[in-house]
């Protein structure tokens, strides 16, 4: 733990949070409706402690051992405290389904999440394999935005359910995926010339045969992206085959798709929702499709690989300091 602290790297602003303002929109209205049945209208399921601060930043990156949590400068107090309540149940549930401790959950000080403040041209949210960020844009048209540049006085909803689906709300589960898979392939489970456990960017479908065979996370990440791809030998999937069909026909030219990496990102979000719903659990800012549905597998596909990957996070568990 001490060796993953010490690589530690810095990055800018995981700080200025701050506390929502006496008398503001956002206090008259928690003062008004109990807290945690406002975020109850996007989440759903067993009750969480009542000892655990999920809306406080500071306790948030102590309990996951997080490395900070970072806001955009166009980001209102009003909505780093929804943005941080919301990412605090989305972390609680995502370590209930993957029965990960606390601060493996949070990667051991290698993980930071910023909101609306390292985005890139044309993604809703992204993961930053060099500095272990995870970035969910806000969402669009933000009405604090068009008031300062037609000088008007600031009249902010803070409710994050008016643009609930907007920006990079329903990516994280998708965005710690990658994170997964880069921090267990390049700490865990090394591989001399692979970072990931996926191989990253990476479009290999030839399968490994060599290792394929390793019982570790590594051989299981190869066994169940050949599953994925492949129905038998010489023979594509159905889901891998449309996969490919469906890009040639909408001109889709970017090998994006079918990068290794992000075929794992999009099962382990659906992953990650077929966990919650078999715990009659939901939590739309965690896992919300925001693809096609043609990129995803069907549903008797994703519950035929379940059980690799149920493996596969058993294997990340035991491999986990």
């Amino acid at each position: 733990k001490e060796a993953y602290m010490a690589s530690m790297t810095n990055v800018r602003k995981y700080e200025d949070v701050g506390s929502i303002p006496s008398s503001s929109r956002m206090d008259a209205h928690y003062r008004r409706y109990p807290i945690l049945k406002y975020f109850e209208k996007w989440r759903s399921g067993k009750p969480m402690p009542k000892n655990y601060i999920f809306f406080n930043p500071e306790f948030l990156v102590k309990h996951y051992g997080l490395r900070g949590i970072q806001y955009g400068n166009w980001v209102s107090q009003e909505d780093r405290f929804n943005y941080t309540a919301a990412l605090g149940i989305a972390l609680y549930d995502l370590k209930t389904v993957l029965g990960l401790k606390n601060k493996s959950l949070g990667l051991y000080g290698k993980l930071g999440i910023a909101f609306g403040a390292r985005g890139r041209s044309g993604a809703l949210a992204h993961f930053e394999p060099h500095t272990y960020a995870i970035n969910l844009t806000r969402y669009p048209d933000d009405p604090a935005v068009k008031a300062l540049k037609y000088g008007r006085i600031l009249k902010r909803t803070p409710i994050i359910e008016r643009k609930l689906f907007a920006g990079g709300i329903g990516s994280f589960a998708h965005e710690y995926g990658h994170a997964l898979d880069y921090f267990v392939g390049g700490y865990l489970v090394k591989s001399t010339g692979h970072y990931a456990l996926s191989q990253g960017r990476s479009t290999r479908t030839r399968p490994d045969d060599t290792l394929i065979k390793r019982k570790d996370a590594r051989g299981l990440m190869e066994l169940l992206l050949n599953k994925i791809i492949w129905q038998s030998e010489g023979k594509h999937s159905r889901y891998y085959k449309n996969l490919l069909e469906q890009l040639k026909k909408r001109g889709m030219n970017s090998d994006y798709w079918i990068r290794r990496n992000e075929l794992f990102a999009r099962f382990f979000e659906q992953y990650v929702a077929y966990k919650l719903k078999r715990r009659k659990m939901g939590n739309v800012f965690l896992s919300k499709s925001k693809y096609v549905s043609f990129v995803y597998l069907n549903d008797a596909e994703l519950k035929k690989l379940v059980p690799t990957m149920d493996k596969l996070m058993a294997s990340i568990r035991k491999a986990m300091p």
